[in-house]
């Protein structure tokens, strides 16, 4: 149980620094291979190869409603269900939503973006598009978000507990007092 509540912190953490990330105000990026930078030989880790991995600026979330069932026994493969709400507001007027998804399965058909006031659907999703290699999930919406108006992002997916020690991961450890692993 308790690798259980230290993944479950690490991954609330990880919610909170994303959030003071994206609060930043710099202008709006897109997803393109010409904002790909180049890197040297001598420094693979420049500045603006970090930049490439941020989120566009568009929309800034304010409040995240995250469940994650976790199925631990072996039978279930070490898998879980997710869903998540996000509360986001657009600061910069947009038909696109970029998120980061690594190792999700995305249930495509259960995004929507609705008024989170009364809960109606706001704008519709036509197209999902996935960024392999800098581990991004885009949204295309049928029309344009309002500049500075709320809207709730709602998305299930699946997903397997990796051993890698990365997101929402499985561990075990040796109770000194049984010799049991735990």
């Amino acid at each position: 149980m308790l690798p259980l509540i230290v993944a479950l912190m690490l991954l609330a953490l990880l919610v909170i620094r994303n959030l003071s990330n994206v609060k930043e105000h710099v202008k709006q990026q897109h997803i393109s291979s010409s904002n790909k930078s180049e890197t040297s030989s001598e420094n693979s880790t420049t500045d603006t190869d970090t930049e490439s991995l941020r989120l566009p600026r568009t929309i800034i979330p304010t409040k995240y409603n995250l469940t994650i069932i976790p199925y631990l026994e072996e039978a279930m493969n070490f898998t879980m269900d997710g869903n998540v709400r996000i509360t986001i507001q657009c600061v910069e007027t947009t038909n696109m939503i970029v998120l980061h998804a690594k190792n999700l399965t995305i249930t495509e058909s259960s995004v929507t973006l609705t008024d989170p006031l009364n809960l109606t659907p706001a704008v519709s999703v036509i197209d999902h598009a996935y960024d392999l290699d800098q581990d991004f999930y885009q949204i295309t919406l049928s029309e344009p978000l309002r500049q500075y108006a709320f809207y709730e992002l709602h998305i299930d997916f699946v997903a397997l507990i990796g051993d890698d020690m990365a997101g929402f991961y499985q561990s075990s450890y040796v109770d000194k007092a049984t010799n049991e692993t735990r």
